[in-house]
C-alpha cells in the first residue's frame, strides 16, 4: 500500500479533514516525518510548495485502497486535468525517515499569503486562532 505524507495540514490528526474523511480508520499512522518545502497560510488550510524549508507532518500508510481517489477529490486534484487542479499529488523524498511518499503540492499562486516559518500547520493555526 502507498505511503502518504498528506498530513502536513488540514488532514493531520485532530483536524477537520482527518475526521471528515475518516482517516483514523483509512490510514495507518506510522510516525512523524519531515520534508523539504515551504508552507503558506491560505486561511482555512495551508499550501505546500517546493522550497528549502522543513515541513512537519505525519507519515501514514494507506489501509484502504480507495483512499488515494478520495484524497485526490478532497485536495481537488484531477489526474486527467492537472493544470486545472488546486493541488497535485506527487512523490517526494522525505528527509526523515528516508523514504518516498505521496504529497499534495499546491498548484496556485501563493504570493501575498503569510509563510508558516515553523513548517508546522497545526501549531501555527492554534497560535493564529488564539490571537484576539
Amino acid at each position: 500500500m502507498p505511503l502518504v505524507f498528506v498530513l502536513y495540514g488540514s488532514l493531520r490528526r485532530g483536524e477537520e479533514g482527518h475526521r471528515q474523511l475518516d482517516l483514523g480508520r483509512r490510514l495507518r499512522y506510522l510516525m512523524p516525518c519531515t520534508v523539504r518545502g515551504r508552507l503558506f497560510d491560505l486561511g482555512a488550510y495551508p499550501a505546500f510548495v517546493a522550497g528549502e524549508g522543513i515541513i512537519h507532518g505525519d507519515l501514514c500508510e494507506a489501509a484502504d485502497p480507495a483512499i488515494l481517489a478520495d484524497l485526490d477529490a478532497f485536495e481537488e486534484y484531477d489526474p486527467d486535468r492537472p493544470a486545472n487542479s488546486l493541488y497535485l499529488r506527487e512523490r517526494v523524498a522525505l528527509i526523515e525517515p528516508r523514504r518516498e511518499a505521496f504529497i499534495y503540492r499546491y498548484n496556485g499562486p501563493f504570493d501575498g499569503f503569510p509563510e508558516i516559518a515553523s513548517g508546522d500547520w497545526v501549531a501555527y493555526r492554534a497560535a493564529r486562532d488564539a490571537r484576539p
